[in-house]
């Protein structure tokens, strides 16, 4: 800790780096639109409902 005081240029190269770890990122895809460039569209159409359904199952059932 001492050393980083006695050496400002180190913590201020430090400090760029973690600023520029968290810039914002370009906008993500939607989820599905990612996930239908790697699956496929029918797949991935398949794969949501499937786990969509069992979601709201599981909600149901809870709820009664």
């Amino acid at each position: 800790m001492r050393e980083a005081m006695r050496k400002p240029e180190r913590g201020i190269g430090l400090l760029l780096e973690h600023m520029r770890a968290v810039e914002p990122q370009a906008p993500r895809k939607p989820a599905f639109e990612r996930l239908s460039m790697t699956l496929g569209h029918e797949l991935a159409g398949m794969l949501v409902g499937a786990l969509s359904s069992h979601t709201r199952e599981r909600r149901r059932s809870l709820v009664a």
